[in-house]
């Protein structure tokens, strides 16, 4: 993806640069994120994806840092909410009821039914907050129809593990 690409997919994403926000810098000194990415550039366009079908269920990019056409760092505004797992533990004053649950499950049924997997939902970046559910770190568009499905199954799957988190914990009203 070229610097022109990026600039111009950023016009649409970046809203108010005085937000507090997260930084997430280039990952070529480690491996490789968790989620698989194996550049900036992927996560960017992933988020953008995203952003375009679910807006209000993805944190704002804020700002990109490039140098030599390469994305460096993507600032992300700061999602008001805790994670399942901190929700789940207890270290947080949200309380996840099974209504609550059923809207993560439309989420993720609303980008699957635009051709677009997750594929890494867990319990540390699904969050819940006032404004309800937001997705951090998507796993990335997948390119075939094969790797698609498969990660459509997964969605699934680890869907059913949060709901069984959530189920389990005497912090949340199932």
């Amino acid at each position: 993806m070229s610097s022109q690409q990026i600039s111009k997919g950023m016009e649409e994403l970046i809203t108010n640069r005085s937000r507090d926000v997260f930084v997430k810098s280039d990952p070529t000194s480690v491996e490789k994120y968790s989620n698989g990415y194996g550049s900036l550039e992927e996560e960017l366009r992933a988020v953008n994806e995203m952003n375009q079908i679910i807006p209000e269920y993805v944190p704002d990019v804020v700002d990109v840092r490039s140098e030599d056409g390469e994305v460096q760092e993507i600032h992300y505004e700061l999602v008001d909410g805790d994670t399942v797992e901190d929700i789940s533990r207890g270290f947080s004053d949200e309380s996840v009821s099974r209504s609550d649950y059923r809207g993560l499950e439309q989420v993720v049924d609303e980008l699957h039914e635009n051709g677009i997997a997750h594929g890494d939902l867990n319990r540390r970046n699904v969050m819940y907050g006032s404004d309800g559910w937001t997705l951090v770190d998507p796993a990335g568009i997948l390119e075939s129809d094969e790797d698609y499905d498969e990660a459509v199954r997964d969605d699934a799957q680890r869907l059913g593990r949060i709901e069984g988190v959530l189920e389990r914990s005497r912090h949340t009203s199932f």
